[in-house]
């Protein structure tokens, strides 16, 4: 019985202890978004990104022609769909009335 209580308040300290760094929501700084990783990302660049971190950024902050679905298979994201042509050259068809941050349009030049 003595054990049974010991191992009760012993939970309920932990959970006391540790339910303050379960907030959600808390701003740190505004206007700047705060991800948790277990380490630094090799690189931001989404070409050269080779490590899980840098590739989890990249996805957050990019959209790419093509994404992965919860199958691993490529879809459209900023191409409307795709084709492929050869081994070797695809043509895409873009979406439209997508802009960037700045405003400005997205085109088959960017």
């Amino acid at each position: 019985m003595k054990s049974l209580r010991a191992v009760n308040l012993a939970i309920v300290l932990f959970l006391l202890v540790s339910a303050p760094s379960c907030r959600r929501g808390r701003v740190i700084e505004e206007g700047v978004l705060n991800v948790a990783i277990q380490s630094a990302p090799m690189s931001l660049d989404p070409r050269v990104a080779t490590d899980a971190e840098g590739d989890k950024i990249g996805q957050i902050i990019f959209d790419g022609l093509l994404k992965r679905d919860r199958d691993l298979d490529l879809v459209p994201a900023l191409a409307e769909k795709f084709e492929r042509l050869s081994d070797t050259s695809y043509r895409f068809f873009l979406r439209h009335g997508v802009r960037f941050h700045s405003g400005a349009p997205f085109t088959a030049a960017d």
